[in-house]
Formats: C-alpha cells, structure tokens, sequence
C-alpha cells in the first residue's frame, strides 16, 4: 500500500510539472506563464526536485537563487532528467547564474534532445538554425524542428 501512495505522488509532481513545462512554452496549450508559475510551485511543494530548481531559478514562492537551482539541475541532469538539461542549456545559451558558454548550451540541449525531449530537441534546432555553439545547418534545425513538432511543440 506504501509503495501504490509513492507511485500516485511521483506521478502527481511528474503530472504537475509536465503541465508546468507545457504552459511555460505553450507546448499544446495557450502559453500561460502564471499558470506555469503555479503548477511549478505546486509540483515543488510536493518535493519535485526540478520544479524545485525552476521556481529558484525563477524565483516563483521563493528567492531567485541561480546557484542552488544549478546545483540541483546538474545533479538531475546527471540522472537523466531532460528538464533538468534544458535548464542547465538555457542557464549556459544566456549567462543566466554562469558564464555564457554556447558550446556548453548545446552540449545541454543535445543531451536532452538525444533522450526524445522535444524542448531540448527545439532548443537545438535553434542553435543549428542561428550557429550558437554550433557551426550553421539549417538541414539540421530543420530536423530538430520537425522532431519537435511531431512530438507535440507546435
């Protein structure tokens, strides 16, 4: 019985935080930033530890605090978490709590990208698209967009 009551609260953060994400970016919905906002904090005060990340990088129910949501990101980007990488990508691709490193934003995007994430994967086709971090393919945005779009990010 204990363990059903842990699967229902990982899926209930993974719910809210995926709705979070779809929101932020308008990926299948309206893009709507407060509703992104307070399903974040929703799913971080369940104990989602990259909603937890985004709402200090944010600083949505709390301080902005780059330093604790980096450190938080590279260790569930380590771990797989495709969330975790973009933000860690977008951290790098605009300076944002580290230094500028475009080569670094891509490593970030191509990781989650290469794990199906369509965020990443469109973050990716951006980079290609404009040559950050990358040499300029508009074959290869292209693709990246396509994959992007076939997954959902319209």
């Amino acid at each position: 019985m204990a363990e059903n009551k842990k699967t229902g609260a990982a899926a209930t953060k993974g719910k809210l935080r995926s709705e979070a994400i779809a929101h932020f970016y308008g990926i299948s919905v309206a893009k709507d930033r407060a509703r992104a906002k307070k399903l974040c904090i929703e799913a971080a005060e369940l104990g989602d530890e990259v909603a937890i990340a985004q709402c200090a990088y944010q600083g949505w129910g709390t301080e902005r605090n780059f330093e604790k949501a980096l450190e938080i990101c590279r260790r569930c980007a380590a771990e797989g978490d495709c969330t975790a990488a973009v933000m860690l990508g977008r951290a790098y691709l605009y300076g944002s709590g580290v230094v500028k490193n475009y080569k670094k934003a891509v490593g970030w995007f191509r990781k989650a990208a290469h794990r199906g994430d369509l965020v990443g994967t469109f973050n990716l086709g951006i980079c290609y698209d404009d040559g950050i971090g990358v040499v300029k393919d508009h074959g290869k945005a292209a693709q990246c967009f396509q994959k992007a779009a076939d997954a959902g990010n319209s």
